[in-house]
């Protein structure tokens, strides 16, 4: 589910991805699949996730990069140009439940204000939220005049816990989503892909 809100923005250009908590790397093998990628640099702190993602998922083209770092210090330290799309899923289990390892607004939203400023104009933050709540505080307000983002939809899937909020400084119009996916992954996808997700505004 982690990448199917790219096609909120055209997939047709080389596209700079970024992404926190690689798993085993299929959200990479499908945007790979279905997008004109640029560069993605992924950050995992398990060796056991990036051998995976080489070995079973193939994932060793250049234009990827698979780094072994802490991905809020890699972050805090990165210096290069900015990403047309950050993928967030980074997590930690706890008693079987899942946790996020990065709040959002700790430290009044450093970490949020942080991947904002990786972000170019118009860019997508998408990220991997454990409930509507969480998901919602993406584009609240953090001063009385000022939002972190401004717009945000949410996808949710019947078998799946979590919550995917996808946020911009830009509009995020359904339609637009769906051309972008039908004429990169053909109509049946966009079908399929609406009857298994419910997608609403944040």
């Amino acid at each position: 589910m982690l990448w199917l809100p790219i096609f909120f923005r055209p997939v047709d250009r080389p596209l700079r991805i970024l992404m926190l908590g690689l798993g085993a790397g299929a959200a990479i093998k499908k945007i790979q699949q279905f997008a004109c990628i640029g560069k993605v640099i992924a950050v995992d702190t398990d060796a056991i996730h990036i051998h995976i993602a080489k070995k079973f998922m193939g994932l060793t083209d250049a234009t990827i990069s698979l780094q072994k770092a802490d991905a809020e210090q890699w972050l805090v330290s990165y210096d290069g140009p900015a990403f047309d799309v950050i993928i967030d899923d980074l997590f930690y289990e706890q008693d079987g439940e899942p946790l996020r390892a990065v709040d959002f607004h700790n430290n009044n939203g450093a970490w949020l204000s942080l991947l904002k400023r990786h972000l170019l104009k118009g860019g997508l933050l998408i990220a991997n939220c454990t409930t509507p709540s969480q998901a919602r505080s993406l584009v609240r307000k953090t001063t009385p005049s000022r939002r972190a983002f401004k717009y945000g939809m949410r996808f949710s899937k019947s078998a799946y816990a979590n919550i995917l909020a996808v946020v911009s400084d830009m509009p995020l119009m359904r339609q637009q989503w769906r051309v972008h996916l039908g004429a990169s992954a053909g109509h049946a996808r966009v079908k399929e892909a609406e009857s298994a997700h419910t997608m609403r505004s944040l």
